[in-house]
């Protein structure tokens, strides 16, 4: 059985927001800027970085391949040559840096820098491919600063976002949890499943469970934690991972709503362990949560390394993972694919 989740939802651009990276206005056609884009959006920069290449020695003055290029060497773990990569691009004066400030950004933060990071993201203009990815760069730079206030502050804005209100809301709890805070925690969670929460699901709440299947079971789980009613939604969902091998985002749902009900090692834990264990969907969603537990951890090597995980994880499958009936995928969030 495929449950119908969620997290279907969820789509992070932590990595690039890749459609607009894929089809930059003014660049040049030809393969090996399209495969090296693609090799980069799935979560592959070191083997994107030949085809950027040989993109960048054929267009020397192509803003865009050299800012994807800079971007690739950064998600390589290559700080330095990211940065030297970033300084070689050449826009018109009047041009807001893109790809190549968030480069610039991710390299700092390997070298634990992230106040540096976080002005390097803040130069990325707003109407760039690259400005959605920014934001939520800026947010874990802030993490891995210390500066859980800041970054607090930046994931509420972004709640009120249609486009990335249910991701931004999760990486809320998920900084709540961590902090201690658990009323805050709470209400973060219960604003993502009221997102979601079906009527179907609502009406299975209020009747016999006993004899229900997997999905709904879920739909019921979901509509508990969107009433505030997180030891039946916790009691709900442990049944859908006792009965389906395709328990999807559930051991997800589980460590969080154990977070808030125990304590934030118990949810750490079991995010961690959802990366190893199940499908590679959900392992991709696993990862890029988890991506968020390390900033929140002071690693930064961590965050960029579950990152790409998760998102070459989510690539493996050809068709959609899930489907769910009320929501149209967040397209804007695209690390954080949940998707």
């Amino acid at each position: 059985m495929k449950l119908a989740t969620i997290f279907s939802m969820l789509g992070l651009t932590l990595l690039l927001g890749l459609a607009g990276c894929q089809q930059p206005a003014t660049r040049p056609p030809g393969f090996s800027l399209d495969r090296g884009a693609q090799l980069l959006a799935s979560g592959s920069p070191k083997s994107a970085i030949p085809f950027l290449t040989q993109t960048v020695a054929g267009v020397p003055d192509g803003p865009e391949p050299v800012a994807l290029l800079s971007l690739a060497y950064a998600l390589d773990l290559q700080h330095e040559r990211a940065i030297l990569q970033a300084e070689k691009v050449r826009r018109a004066p009047d041009a807001a840096p893109s790809w190549e400030a968030v480069a610039v950004g991710i390299a700092r933060m390997t070298e634990n820098r992230p106040a540096e990071a976080v002005a390097a993201f803040e130069r990325v203009g707003s109407q760039t491919p690259a400005a959605a990815a920014a934001r939520q760069w800026r947010i874990l730079a802030q993490l891995l600063d210390g500066k859980q206030n800041d970054a607090v502050q930046a994931l509420e804005t972004l709640s009120g976002d249609p486009a990335m209100g249910t991701s931004a809301t999760l990486w809320l709890a998920l900084v709540h949890e961590q902090a201690g805070r658990k009323d805050l925690a709470t209400a973060a969670l219960q604003r993502c499943a009221q997102s979601a929460a079906s009527a179907s699901g609502q009406t299975a709440l209020r009747g016999d469970l006993a004899e229900a299947d997997a999905q709904t079971l879920y739909d019921a789980g979901l509509a508990a934690v969107a009433q505030g009613n997180l030891a039946k939604a916790r009691d709900l969902l442990a049944r859908v991972q006792e009965r389906t091998i395709d328990a999807c985002d559930t051991a997800l749902w589980l460590a969080l709503l154990d977070g808030i009900r125990e304590d934030w090692q118990t949810a750490r834990n079991q995010i961690s362990a959802a990366c190893e264990n199940g499908s590679a969907p959900s392992r991709g969603l696993a990862s890029q949560l988890f991506s968020v537990v390390c900033a929140v951890e002071d690693r930064p090597a961590a965050v960029i390394q579950y990152t790409l995980l998760g998102q070459r994880m989510m690539g493996r499958s050809g068709e959609p993972a899930y489907i769910h009936e009320q929501a149209q995928p967040e397209p804007v969030w695209g690390s954080d694919q949940m998707h």
